[in-house]
């Protein structure tokens, strides 16, 4: 697993834990309610640097990019457009 995949499985796990509700109380998610992530995102660890920028949500949908460096070279990349209202969001 790479740092990339560990970073992505804490925004899981924090989108998680803020949509706790008891389903009965719990209304339909939409993706303004993932706006919070909209902006940069920095994660530095010895030589390593993790960045993921999120554009703030727009035509139901927000795009987002990350890129690791390992001692200044490119070690990773992706780009993701999540996900369109209606849609399951699949992290």
């Amino acid at each position: 697993m790479n740092r990339s995949d560990k970073m992505r499985g804490c925004v899981a796990a924090t989108l998680l834990l803020l949509s706790s509700r008891p389903a009965a109380a719990q209304a339909p998610a939409t993706i303004a309610s993932a706006a919070w992530l909209a902006g940069c995102w920095v994660m530095q660890r010895g030589q390593t640097t993790i960045e993921e920028q999120w554009m703030t949500p727009a035509g139901g949908t927000m795009l987002g990019m990350a890129r690791t460096i390992k001692g200044g070279q490119l070690d990773d990349y992706e780009h993701r457009a999540d996900p369109r209202e209606g849609r399951t969001c699949r992290l």
